[in-house]
């Protein structure tokens, strides 16, 4: 592992460590993440359903479902996460909810 969420999780999602394919810190380019098997693409090809919940931090959002993940809620950053979603290859708008739960 490595003290950044990059690294970190680059190599959690591989199962390499993450300096055998470039990225060691968080601001290194994700180039050679992109060319990485991750356990999500391992696991939908054994028919498994794949989905990705929190913090991406890993490229855009929008290309999560590019490494093997069928359904997505994720942010990109430690911040409030207001954002659209992916369900079943199609995007979810978000919508406002006025009286909680």
């Amino acid at each position: 592992t490595a003290p950044q969420c990059v690294p970190s999780r680059g190599g959690l999602l591989t199962g390499r460590f993450q300096s055998r394919f470039g990225l060691e810190s968080n601001r290194d380019s994700l180039k050679g993440f992109d060319k990485q098997s991750t356990i999500a693409e391992r696991l939908k090809k054994s028919g498994y359903a794949t989905g990705q919940i929190g913090k991406w931090h890993l490229g855009p959002t929008n290309e999560i479902t590019q490494h093997g993940f069928d359904d997505v809620y994720a942010k990109n950053a430690n911040r409030p996460c207001f954002a659209n979603y992916t369900l079943d290859g199609k995007t979810i708008e978000m919508q406002q909810v006025d009286d909680g739960l």
